[in-house]
């Protein structure tokens, strides 16, 4: 097993406490074995979920949700040999950088209009953020 591309890691959203994440990845034969931690401390893994196969390679990906604490922690996850990180911010931030893309409109002027902007299953009021914005 080798990763080909990713991992990519994607924001689902927030429910209640948890910071809810996923990360797909591209591997040459069988899928890694997937772990995550927060703070040093395993945590229970998701198996990964195939989504594709072509030839000899396969495409992964793995949801789970990280609890929020009253400071910001550091989780780090981790398919296969290599230890990713990223920031989950404390239950009273909001986060600190956002980024859409890909939400349908080639020409910004057409979703100014619209009244809500939708990319990657989320859905926020128009006002907040557009295609061409980087946030926070």
């Amino acid at each position: 097993m080798s990763l080909v591309m990713g991992p990519i890691l994607g924001f689902r959203g927030r429910e209640s406490d948890e910071w809810r994440v996923y990360a797909p990845w591209v591997a040459e034969g069988e899928s890694p074995a997937f772990s995550w931690s927060t703070g040093g401390d395993p945590s229970n893994s998701p198996e990964p979920q195939s989504l594709k196969t072509l030839g000899g390679r396969a495409a992964y990906c793995v949801d789970w949700a990280v609890r929020m604490l009253e400071a910001e922690q550091e989780a780090t996850y981790r398919p296969g040999e290599k230890l990713w990180t990223f920031a989950v911010p404390p239950k009273v931030a909001r986060p600190r950088f956002a980024y859409a893309s890909c939400n349908g409109f080639s020409d910004p002027k057409p979703s100014e209009k619209s009244t809500t902007r939708t990319s990657c299953g989320m859905t926020w009021p128009a006002n907040t953020l557009t295609a061409r914005t980087i946030c926070f």
